[in-house]
């Protein structure tokens, strides 16, 4: 991997326009990194766009400034980084002496497709040790529930971050991302410049005996432990889970790659989330210098961005997939010239001047509802040879085209005069990806005209190609249908994503199912949901499946009830936790086909700390009527993130009424208002006159 990674980087910038002939705006910036040294070392290896070139999302594309190699600023700071090598938790939260929310909020604000922040913070915090604040052996013993305290003061300066940011962009979403297990054994010889003293600020004293390997491992699982429990307060948090995942694809010394526990890959988590051997360290290999116990190398942390992809952005980027199809392979797959032929590969390019390869690929899309309209449609390729220049990223014979049959070319196994028979549509899709390296995946999304030609009786056939050519034989060789999947573990590609090797396409498509839905509604009572439906008419209808989602973005089914022919309908989901909880109706017909309701919401909350604020738009007051029984923090912010007020409004579980003195000097604009007390928070956006 080590290879791939080299190359890739010196390829990758230089090609990415000629391999992205999408429509202006396609490329987009959808992802965001900020925090610590784990950010800054990711970012500044330049590999997740690498990565996500290699599954296929290279449109998508992340974001990030990094300190580097500079020395942590000392406050007050006004750079503009937010990937930041030795931050804490409790610095992001002082934004008086440091600007990263505040660069953070910038960076949104200027880049308004995207979609995640990926933020990486608090292990400063926890590293800090007993001499600086931080974590330490047995610290319950010197003072009662001092450990519980750490934990909070770290989740409290967390959500501050959190808080500020989805006040400007409350549909951001937040990936959490955790470490790894460290290693403290530097040896005699780098001992004394850092984890040798760190060892024992992280011991219980000076004379007590120093913290093992394995109790430095379970300070990581026990941190962790608690940050997953963070995911029940706020509904737009996620979890990336690496835990481990250094031994799963390294081995731990005694143990080969590939035969420890694999993280817990997503949600719900199980008590065992972490992976590997929590007895012993990560392996020294895996550091990035001979002194440093906490930062791995570029190739361990590409393992942990691909882990981000597969278990995160992937599901993300496809979700709402209806049917997947591989190709057939046989004689339905491979390439012709127009005057000689193979199925040994999809093979795309040029041969010699004159002389083109087309690249043919069949699907078997007949059980594609009949009544189906489709909506998008993309399909995927993975590269296995090259042969000279890549067409793909040199510009040299144009830009590659696709086009589809609806049925076949001419008979269904490949043949010369696929190469110049009629299509249903030409140059029908848009191309991502500079397959710079073998593994690496080709996506095509069709256009409107594609999708149009996509046969739901047959077969569908696609041929893929350069429009020019010159005299040297420059072309890739994607798999074919009859692809095997490498076996080795530590090779991660879209193939071991997909448990398959071949080319496979992605159809997302509605049907018209035979029910016509009166009223779906959702209601709380306590701590349950309540949900409400009827229809009018149901025929050759099989059911209701109750599907339920703490994100709105990952589902899974509550229940299944049974179709009456038609009438009312009541399911109850009892002992919801606080947050926001999200329900739809999968109505499925007798032939398997289904479509979704509309997404409904509640949300469960053990107090209402408001009950109005106005006026809004407002000029130098604002009136808080509410009736929460804590203290109630209060803050208003600019766009920036920039706090403009600050109170703790003391209240005594009756229906109260606040007024707050705005400056009459305030500029005309929009504001965001925060009220938190011990148990949730809300946010009001405002608009100063």
């Amino acid at each position: 991997m080590r290879t791939t990674l080299l190359t890739c980087l010196s390829m990758l910038f230089s090609a990415i326009l000629f391999a992205q002939v999408c429509p202006t705006g396609t490329n987009t910036n959808k992802a965001l990194l900020a925090g610590d040294s784990w950010a800054q070392y990711m970012w500044d290896d330049g590999t997740y766009n690498i990565i996500f070139d290699k599954f296929g999302i290279g449109d998508k594309l992340m974001l990030s400034q990094s300190l580097g190699s500079r020395p942590d600023p000392s406050p007050p700071y006004t750079g503009p980084e937010y990937a930041v090598s030795g931050s804490l938790a409790s610095d992001w939260a002082n934004k008086v002496s440091y600007p990263w929310i505040a660069n953070i909020i910038t960076e949104l604000n200027a880049n308004p497709d995207v979609e995640t922040l990926v933020l990486s913070i608090g292990g400063n915090d926890i590293l800090a040790g007993r001499s600086l604040g931080g974590w330490y052996q047995n610290m319950d013993d010197d003072v009662a529930g001092s450990e519980a305290a750490l934990f909070n003061t770290i989740k409290n300066n967390t959500f501050t971050i959190i808080n500020d940011v989805l006040a400007v962009r409350p549909d951001l979403k937040i990936l959490i991302s955790s470490y790894d297990y460290p290693n403290f054994d530097v040896g005699l010889l780098w001992c004394a410049f850092y984890a040798c003293p760190k060892r024992r600020d992280l011991s219980y004293s000076d004379t007590s005996p120093l913290i093992t390997d394995a109790e430095l491992n379970q300070m990581m699982i026990t941190i962790e432990t608690e940050r997953l429990t963070w995911l029940d307060e706020e509904p737009q948090l996620f979890y990336d889970n690496s835990i481990g995942l250094s031994h799963y694809y390294y081995g731990d010394g005694s143990n080969a790659p590939g035969t420890l526990p694999f993280p817990d890959p997503d949600e719900p988590f199980s008590a065992t989330f972490y992976g590997g051997n929590p007895n012993v360290p990560t392996l020294r290999s895996n550091f990035r210098t001979a002194p440093d116990p906490i930062h791995l190398d570029a190739e361990a942390y590409e393992y942990k961005i691909i882990n981000q992809t597969k278990n995160y952005f992937l599901p993300l980027y496809r979700n709402g997939i209806n049917a997947t199809y591989f190709s057939n392979g046989g004689a339905e797959d491979g390439w012709t010239t127009g005057n000689m032929m193979g199925t040994d590969a999809v093979r795309v390019g040029d041969r010699q001047v004159n002389q083109n390869y087309y690249g043919i690929l069949s699907f078997d899309t007949s059980n594609l509802p009949d009544d189906a309209t489709i909506t998008s449609t993309s399909l995927y390729l993975l590269r296995n040879a090259i042969s000279n220049v890549n067409p793909f990223t040199s510009g040299t014979i144009g830009a590659p085209m696709v086009d589809v049959k609806s049925g076949t070319f001419g008979l269904v196994a490949v043949e010369n005069s696929d190469a110049t028979a009629s299509a249903d549509a030409i140059d029908a899709g848009c191309f991502h990806g500079t397959v710079s390296a073998d593994g690496y995946a080709l996506r095509i999304d069709l256009n409107a005209a594609g999708m149009a030609a996509v046969n739901k009786t047959g077969t569908t056939q696609f041929r893929i190609y350069f429009p020019n050519n010159d005299a040297g034989a420059d072309y890739i060789d994607f798999n074919d249908g009859d692809a095997i999947m490498d076996t080795d573990v530590t090779t991660e590609s879209l193939a071991e994503y997909m448990g398959d090797a071949r080319p496979f396409l992605d159809i997302s498509y509605t049907v018209p199912v035979p029910v016509e839905l009166i009223s779906f509604d959702v209601r709380v009572r306590d701590h349950d949901a309540f949900l409400y439906w009827s229809s009018a008419i149901e025929d050759n209808f099989l059911g209701y499946e109750i599907e339920y989602s703490k994100n709105a973005l990952q589902w899974r089914a509550l229940d299944f009830m049974e179709g009456t022919g038609s009438g009312s309908y009541e399911f109850i989901h009892k002992n919801l936790k606080q947050g926001t909880h999200y329900y739809r109706l999968k109505m499925i017909d007798l032939d398997g086909s289904y479509e979704y309701s509309d997404m409904k919401s509640v949300r469960i909350q053990t107090s209402k700390p408001i009950v109005s604020i106005f006026p809004n738009p407002f000029n130098e007051q604002i009136k808080i009527i509410t009736n929460s029984n804590q203290k109630l923090e209060i803050n208003i912010f600019d766009v920036l993130g920039k706090t403009i007020y600050s109170n703790i409004l003391e209240t005594n579980n009756s229906q109260q009424e606040f007024t707050i003195q705005m400056d009459k000097n305030l500029p005309s604009g929009i504001y965001y208002l925060q009220l938190k007390n011990e148990e949730e928070f809300q946010v009001v956006k405002l608009s100063k006159k």
